[in-house]
């Protein structure tokens, strides 16, 4: 039986191989209601197409947010549903840059009420994540304090393809580049049938206690490729 998380990503996501595209930097880009869909100007920040258009869209389709090239100056990016984003284009180097240039973290998942029974899922593609820092904010060593550059608890699957994590610090606890626990969250009694997938992706400087360059828990790895000092 599959096994479903205590502390999924809310809202619910419906089953479905559909997708909906929200289109992020750009000419005319601005954060409004329609933006990134059909022949609306595409959305200003990474920020408002993951945590405000694609939600709206997730209902019926998966929502895959796709990125012009660029530096965008952003931190603590909700993800809040079943997302995929990737950069428009790719190559053997990300051609987009999110920079939390110290401020936060920069992808963090959020975590509904405990009576939520949804499974999600999470793809980052083509993306450089950089300049994550929880400074000595928070606890040490502890799943809630952890992780700069991403910090996911409770998904089904993670993906992480053609990514560099670096320059990323959780000086007081683990993980500095990315924090990714499996269908744990905060409940530990909770286990855990969740899937990781690292493909093309490096994780170099960063730091964070024990688990400085990675610091995750992973239950399942699909496949892996070799981190970087």
């Amino acid at each position: 039986m599959p096994h479903r998380s205590t502390f999924p990503v809310k809202p619910s996501i419906a089953a479905t191989t559909s997708t909906a595209t929200v289109r992020v930097g750009g000419p005319g880009a601005q954060n409004v209601a329609t933006c990134g869909t059909g022949t609306a100007a595409p959305c200003a920040s990474i920020a408002y197409a993951v945590g405000i258009r694609a939600p709206a869209l997730s209902g019926t389709a998966l929502p895959t947010v796709l990125v012009a090239p660029g530096e965008y100056r952003e931190v603590n990016i909700s993800i809040v549903c079943s997302v995929v984003i990737a950069a428009v284009s790719s190559g053997a180097l990300p051609s987009v840059t999110v920079n939390g240039f110290s401020k936060g973290r920069v992808f963090v998942t959020e975590y509904p009420a405990s009576t939520s029974t949804a499974e999600y899922s999470l793809t980052l593609s083509g993306l450089r994540v950089t300049g994550g820092n929880i400074g000595t904010l928070y606890k040490p060593d502890t799943i809630l304090h952890s992780g700069a550059g991403l910090h996911v608890v409770g998904a089904s699957q993670v993906t992480l393809s053609n990514c560099v994590f670096d320059n990323n610090r959780a000086a007081s606890s683990m993980g500095g580049g990315a924090f990714i626990d499996l269908g744990l969250g905060p409940d530990s009694a909770s286990s855990s049938s969740g899937r990781l997938a690292i493909t093309n992706t490096v994780f170099r400087s960063n730091a964070g206690g024990m688990l400085g360059r990675l610091g995750a828990t992973l239950p399942r790895i699909l496949t892996t490729a070799p981190a970087e000092a």
